[in-house]
Formats: C-alpha cells, sequence, structure tokens
C-alpha cells in the first residue's frame, strides 16, 4: 500500500474549501504526487530513467528539480519503510541479473507501454490492465553460467528517499 496515513491535530481548511476535522485520518496515496505534471514535468507519464540523476536537467514548468521529497516510493517521515534497503538491493540484484543473462523481447514483435488505468490508486506499483507477453531466450555465451548473489558490509547507503541523503 502506497499510502502515508495521518490524524488531522485540529481543524485545518485547505486552499479555502475544505475543512479536515481535528482527530479525523487522512490517506495520502504517494502515485498522487508521483503523478503529478507540475513537480515531474509534462513527461511525467512518460518513463524516463534518466529523471531521478543528479546531473540530469528537468522538463519541469519552473526549469527545477522535484523537491526530493516528492519521491515517495518508500514512504517517508514516520512511516518511512525500514526494509527499503535490503529491498533495494534485492531489486538491484535480480534486475541486474536478468538484464546480464537473458534477452527479452515482445511478443508482438514492438514494445508498447501497457495501460494501467485498473489499478487502485494506493497502489504503490501500477500493474498493467493485460498481461505483457515476452519472449524471453538466455543469452549467448551464458547456457551454462551460474550466478551467485553475496552482500557484505558496507558504509555506503543507496539513498532512495530524502531521509537516507545525508546533509
Amino acid at each position: 500500500m502506497g499510502t502515508s496515513v495521518r490524524r488531522v491535530m485540529e481543524d485545518t481548511v485547505l486552499a479555502g474549501q475544505w475543512l479536515l476535522k481535528k482527530d479525523c485520518m487522512i490517506q495520502m496515496p504517494s502515485r498522487i504526487l508521483h503523478k503529478d505534471s507540475s513537480l515531474w514535468g509534462s513527461d511525467v507519464d512518460d518513463f524516463n530513467p534518466r529523471r531521478f540523476m543528479k546531473n540530469e536537467v528537468q522538463k519541469t514548468e519552473s526549469g527545477k528539480r522535484p523537491h526530493a521529497a516528492a519521491f515517495r516510493a518508500f514512504g517517508g517521515g514516520k512511516t518511512l519503510c525500514p526494509g527499503r534497503h535490503f529491498a533495494t538491493n534485492e531489486i538491484l540484484a535480480a534486475v541486474s541479473m536478468f538484464a546480464m543473462r537473458y534477452d527479452m523481447t515482445p511478443a508482438t514483435g514492438q514494445w508498447e507501454l501497457p495501460k494501467t488505468d485498473k489499478t487502485n490508486v494506493a497502489a504503490v506499483v501500477m500493474e498493467p490492465d493485460t498481461d505483457v507477453e515476452v519472449r524471453v531466450s538466455t543469452r549467448k555465451g551464458f547456457e551454462e553460467v551460474k550466478w551467485a548473489f553475496g552482500f557484505g558490509q558496507s558504509d555506503n547507503v543507496f539513498a532512495v528517499v530524502v531521509e537516507d541523503h545525508e546533509e
């Protein structure tokens, strides 16, 4: 669930029209932030892996990079995921192994971005509305390769969320 939940501490009026009553609970789906073109730019719906690189120029209307706290894949503040580093390392290891060992091609011959309209607004991962059919084959020269992953002690942190950045 990609939703932060907070208790309203005092009656609060937002934008002069929405009353949040004291002691009520509010939910803030991170996906709303992740799909906000005023934060991420007009290409918010495009797959752009360079969007998060420090030296990339952002296409936001303000000309500024989004605030680091706008990316909430692992929650934030009091609801920050304690397993975020482990999960990030697992994901990077699995994806890098897959990318090095296998070739993947679309079954239709052309890649198409799947629609995700049916995904629940509170979901962290955008689930495709239909199956994505692919052909997976072992890369030539890797047929007999055995893979092993190990994690050792490290002082480095892969800073995915703003709370992990050292000042």
